[in-house]
This record gives structure tokens, sequence and C-alpha cells, in this order.
């Protein structure tokens, strides 16, 4: 199994109008991994599958911010599953 990709913005999301933009392949093999480790937003936590993450992070406010994950992966390079996640955190 493998992950890389490219991370630009802000290290820390403190302050409003901080931004990160993230793009991630990752590539997980069968049996490369105990089942209960992989992430499950990608291909539901399942092995053998293959795929990006794009992440696009923005602060609305000190300490809070809106978070987008979207994901596009293939699972035994059958079917292509896609997922979109917002999020907002908040940091105290």
């Amino acid at each position: 199994g493998g992950l890389c990709g490219v991370r630009f913005g802000s290290k820390e999301m403190k302050e409003f109008k901080d931004w990160e933009v993230a793009v991630m392949y990752r590539e997980l093999q069968k049996d490369a991994w105990l089942g209960v480790f992989p992430d499950l937003d990608f291909v539901y936590g399942l092995t053998d599958a293959h795929g990006f993450e794009v992440c696009v992070k923005y602060g609305v406010y000190k300490d809070i911010h809106l978070s987008l994950d979207y994901y596009s992966a293939s699972l035994c390079g059958k079917s292509n599953n896609s997922l979109i996640q917002a999020d907002i955190v908040s940091k105290f």
C-alpha cells in the first residue's frame, strides 16, 4: 500500500481566511493491511482499492473552519466509488 500527495496553504487552521488544499493518491492492495485500520471514508475501509482524495479547508472564523473532502476510488478495478464529505471543525 502507499499514499502520495501534495498539500498547500496554512499548516494550522486557526484564523479567519486560513486555507489549505491537499490532493492525494492512494493504493491499498489486498491483504496489505489489517482490515480494521484503513480509512473508512475511502471505499468503506476496504482493501484492494486505489484512487484520489481532494481536501479543501477554509477558515470561516477564529478556530473554526469548513472542510470539503472528495474521494474517487476504484475497488478491485471493477467499480468507481465517489464520496463528498463536508465538515465544520471547531477547536477550543
